[in-house]
């Protein structure tokens, strides 16, 4: 099944988050290397999306581990075909602000 993936508001800017952190502390190695991962996950989604453990929270809600620091939350649904990239959590925040 072939999935439209869509970007929340909120994935949408925790994703520049990460990038702009990688930027500022790391090189142009590392932001290649995780975009590099992020892209073989988003490919893994699409044809497993299954694949990945549920939130705690929210069993609709999958959580897919980018990097040791970076877990993608997402949700698809096969009716439409849609796969809806939530937020990317950097796991060194604050967990209480983890909504899922």
């Amino acid at each position: 099944m072939v999935f439209k993936i869509i970007w929340s508001e909120e994935a949408y800017k925790s994703f520049l988050e990460n990038i702009n952190y990688l930027r500022l502390n790391w090189s142009d190695k590392e932001i290649k290397k995780f975009t590099t991962e992020l892209n073989k996950t988003i490919l893994r989604i699409k044809k497993y999306p299954d694949s990945y453990p549920p939130s705690v929270k929210y069993p609709d809600i999958r959580k897919a581990k980018i990097n040791k620091y970076i877990i993608l939350y997402y949700r698809y649904n096969e009716e439409t075909s849609e796969l809806s990239l939530i937020t990317f959590w950097n796991n060194k925040q604050n967990p209480d602000k983890l909504k899922y």
